[in-house]
């Protein structure tokens, strides 16, 4: 059996498509109602021609496929780029068409959304108090706010009352009622006076080779004390205002290196009591951060010995006058 090569010749390329081949595709399946192909259709087409007039085409498709911002988009385009009264007319008709067609839609799409969104009634007493939730104003009482399901902290404030506030659990597309009461805010001389305890505690550890030593080995110690500040009025409830308070304090600083059963050791102690007056303000709706300022004077006395190898050599003791000044942040 004698066996011949085969050759095999290639298929001449396919020449691509001209823009009026893809404008009559485009045509033709208008004409039968498939919208999507005639889209595509002059899509292409308008990638390889500038007419106007695709611009038209590619507009009706999508209007007939009630796409109604993609219709007006490309509606507005041709119009901006023909003088065809004729044409101008049909496009701005049916412009207008799809601009209720659009407005219609965006109604429905806000009232599904409003359906999906819980829905909290406020009425407070007295009512025209304005309601916080999800960090702004929503509402005056009496109101209805829409809230995104899943846990909510609404707010409700009225000047010369206490604030009210409470968290709630919204399930989706639910409708609750909160009818809180404002308590009036007593005169300044009929309140009575806050109080304000802080009681600072903490440890020192320092090592290595930039830690500030008394004698060899780590620095370790602590610091702690308390200040206790009278205000005239409670600067952590109700409507907070700018309010000054004072009151004593102390603080006691010990600081050791060494071991203090070795032959070398070392010991810093000091304590200081006084008066402080801090000034504190508000600030943030609706929650609350509280900015202090303060200053403080008062009386301070400090030991300080050290030994080396059993021999102690250097033991002082001072006392005097202090003033210090700083600030706080409190988050209540």
């Amino acid at each position: 059996m004698i066996c011949e090569p085969v050759v095999s010749v290639a298929a001449p390329p396919i020449p691509p498509r001209s823009a009026a081949e893809h404008y009559e595709t485009a045509e033709a399946a208008y004409a039968i109602g498939d919208f999507s192909r005639a889209l595509t259709g002059y899509q292409q087409a308008l990638a390889l021609s500038d007419k106007p007039e695709l611009n038209f085409n590619i507009a009706q498709c999508h209007r007939q496929l009630k796409q109604w911002e993609k219709a007006a988009f490309f509606y507005r385009r041709f119009l901006s780029s023909t003088e065809d009264e004729n044409l101008i007319r049909l496009a701005r008709g049916h412009l207008e068409t799809v601009e209720r067609e659009l407005a219609l839609e965006r109604q429905a799409k806000e009232h599904r959304r409003l359906r999906a969104t819980s829905r909290l009634t406020v009425v407070s007493t007295p009512p025209g108090a304005k309601a916080w939730a999800e960090g702004r104003v929503q509402g005056t009482t009496p109101c209805t706010l829409p809230l995104v399901p899943g846990k909510q902290t609404v707010t409700v404030r009225l000047p010369g009352h206490g604030e009210a506030r409470r968290r709630f659990v919204m399930p989706p597309d639910a409708a609750m009622l909160w009818e809180p009461a404002l308590i009036p805010e007593l005169a300044l001389a009929q309140r009575a006076p806050s109080w304000l305890f802080e009681q600072p505690l903490q440890g020192m550890l320092c090592q290595g080779a930039g830690c500030p030593r008394i004698g060899s080995g780590p620095v370790t110690g602590f610091s702690g004390g308390f200040t206790a500040l009278r205000f005239p009025r409670a600067v952590a409830l109700g409507h907070l205002r700018p309010t000054l308070g004072w009151g004593p304090t102390l603080m006691v600083d010990a600081v050791t290196s060494g071991d203090a059963g070795g032959p070398d050791f070392a010991s810093f102690k000091t304590l200081m009591g006084g008066l402080q007056v801090r000034f504190t303000a508000p600030f943030g709706e609706p929650a609350r951060v509280l900015a202090s300022v303060f200053v403080e004077t008062g009386f301070a006395a400090k030991w300080y010995e050290q030994r080396r190898d059993w021999v102690y050599d250097d033991d002082e003791d001072d006392q005097g006058a202090y003033a210090a000044f700083g600030f706080t942040v409190d988050f209540p």
